[in-house]
C-alpha cells in the first residue's frame, strides 16, 4: 500500500530515541494525546510555533528534488493571508506572501529546493501560517493523485482559531492521510459540522 509506505517513510527520529520513530516508547499514558504527543513526534521535525487567536500553522514535508502544490480552500471574513515560511532561530520567517479569495481554492506550487530543515530520511520542510477570521478551512484537495505526485505532505497542525477544518474524505487518498498531530491552543478549536474533520485521516495519532 503506497500510503502506508509513504507514512512510515514521512517517520523521523522520536523524543529518545536514536532510530526511527519505530523504537522503544516509554511506559505510559496512552489515552492523554499531549503525552502521545510528547513521546511520539519525530525529533527532526520543525518545532511548531504557538498561534494567536486568528492564526493556524500546518507542518508540511515534502521529498527532496520534487515540486509540488499545496492546496488549500478558506471561507473568511474580512482579511486573510496565507504565509510561506521557515522557522529561523525558533521564530516563523516568512518567505511568501499571498491573499486568497474567500470561498476559491488556494494553490501554490513548492520546490523543495526552496527549503532546507531536511529530516534524516530526506523530506525537507515549511510552514504555512494562514491569518485571518477562517471560518471554514477545506485542506482535503480531493486530488487522490496527490500523495504519488510529491505534493507536500500536510503532518501537523497547530490552531488558534475557532474553524470549520474539515481534513477528511471518504477515500484516505483524497484527504490527508499522512496528518499525524493536531493541537488546538486558546480560542482554538471546531465549529460547523464534524462529520469530515478527520475521516480517512489514517495515519492520525493525536488530537488535544
Amino acid at each position: 500500500d503506497l500510503i502506508a509506505q509513504i507514512s512510515a517513510a514521512l517517520e523521523g527520529k522520536a523524543v529518545g530515541d536514536s532510530g526511527g520513530s519505530s523504537g522503544a516508547l516509554p511506559e505510559g499514558d496512552f489515552s492523554d494525546p499531549d503525552y502521545v504527543y510528547a513521546v511520539t513526534r519525530p525529533k527532526d521535525w520543525l518545532p511548531m510555533p504557538v498561534p494567536e487567536d486568528d492564526e493556524i500553522y500546518l507542518l508540511n514535508l515534502i521529498p527532496e528534488g520534487t515540486d509540488g502544490v499545496f492546496n488549500a480552500h478558506l471561507a473568511f471574513k474580512g482579511s486573510c493571508t496565507v504565509e510561506i515560511g521557515i522557522l529561523s532561530n525558533g521564530v516563523f520567517t516568512v518567505k511568501e506572501t499571498f491573499v486568497p479569495v474567500t470561498g476559491e481554492w488556494f494553490t501554490k506550487t513548492i520546490c523543495s529546493d526552496g527549503y532546507g530543515n531536511a529530516t534524516y530520511n530526506g523530506y525537507k520542510q515549511y510552514l504555512v501560517r494562514i491569518k485571518g477570521n477562517v471560518t471554514r478551512l477545506n485542506l482535503a484537495s480531493g486530488n487522490k493523485e496527490n500523495y504519488t505526485t510529491g505534493v507536500p505532505y500536510l503532518v501537523e497542525i497547530a490552531c488558534g482559531m475557532k474553524t470549520d477544518l474539515k481534513c477528511g474524505s471518504a477515500t484516505p487518498s483524497t484527504g490527508c492521510p499522512f496528518l499525524k498531530y493536531v493541537r488546538f491552543t486558546g480560542n482554538g478549536g471546531l465549529s460547523g459540522s464534524t462529520g469530515q474533520t478527520f475521516r480517512g485521516c489514517i495515519s492520525l495519532m493525536s488530537v488535544s
